[in-house]
């Protein structure tokens, strides 16, 4: 009988991902934990979900665990997200199908999802903003500190997934699909203001990293560790690419991304089939290795 990969991740796993921006589109192709699975020659539980944040991720794992035998799990493999995600997305990137003020755009319930098991607002039907956060860009100093806090509770959960897996006595692999610290549209206030105050980005992500807790502790099972291409690291989305001769993005513009042949198209910067298929096949590697 095969074993089970277990995968889960955000909108770069999804089984069922539908574009945004193309909803006409059909993306029923393979997405990489199908296809790494036949690689191994596995089945599949695919738990990716768009818009995921590492909470939800780590908890759907723990789930499937749970309710799975452990002689029947091959291999858990992860897609963690960028950090600042809370199990629901803005819907800054979806205001041509949802009312919303564009400057304070406001959170899409993990409810809405049905595919999540994880929210408040599961646990708490009645209440419609279950997280309420300043925007960024207002205190700079704040925003250090919220981008630190961010990024270590994230870290919190790789670590507690490789505890689990070597409790368990189930192989691991994990990685960073996108980059941890995330240059999305909506940090831009928070980015901008801390260069307007002659914060360097990158030594202040570094400081973030260095003075992690679990920087020492998370093993070989993660691939990539520590992520930051500074201390020998990486998010795989940017590797892979890089690996095919694309740049993640322009000098000049922190958030205009150049178009690269994996990608779904200029506007929609999911990987499409071929995409998918050089994320499996990068993992394959790295783990067969």
């Amino acid at each position: 009988m095969k074993k089970l990969l277990i995968a889960s991740g955000c909108s770069f796993t999804e089984k069922d991902f539908v574009s945004t921006y193309h909803p006409e589109m059909d993306c029923t192709w393979d997405k990489w934990p199908e296809l790494l699975a036949e690689k191994l020659n596995m089945n599949c539980i695919n738990l990716g979900s768009r818009g995921a944040g590492n909470e939800y991720i780590y908890n759907s794992i723990v789930e499937q665990v749970i309710k799975t035998k452990n002689n029947k799990i091959g291999l858990i493999v992860v897609g963690w997200s960028e950090s600042k995600r809370f199990n629901f997305v803005p819907n800054t990137l979806l205001r041509h199908r949802l009312p919303t003020d564009i400057n304070h755009p406001s959170p899409i319930l993990i409810s809405d999802f049905p595919q999540r098991d994880y929210s408040l607002s599961k646990l708490h039907p009645k209440i419609k903003n279950p997280y309420k956060r300043r925007p960024f860009g207002q205190d700079y100093e704040q925003d250090m500190l919220t981008l630190e806090y961010v990024v270590n509770r994230s870290i919190g959960f790789f670590f507690n997934l490789q505890t689990l897996c070597e409790n368990y006595n189930i192989p691991l692999k994990h990685f960073s699909m996108i980059d941890l610290f995330s240059r999305g549209a909506d940090m831009v206030d928070l980015f901008n203001r801390l260069k307007n105050n002659s914060i360097d980005l990158e030594k202040l992500f570094m400081k973030i990293m260095l003075n992690n807790p679990y920087l020492n502790i998370i093993n070989n099972d993660f691939i990539g560790w520590p992520i930051k291409t500074e201390l020998g690291g990486f998010d795989v989305w940017n590797i892979v690419n890089e690996n095919a001769g694309y740049q993640t993005s322009t000098e000049s513009d922190l958030y205009q991304r150049l178009y690269w042949p994996t990608m779904i198209s200029e506007k929609d910067s999911h990987p499409n089939i071929e995409g998918q298929k050089l994320i499996a096949e990068f993992l394959y590697e790295n783990i067969s290795s």
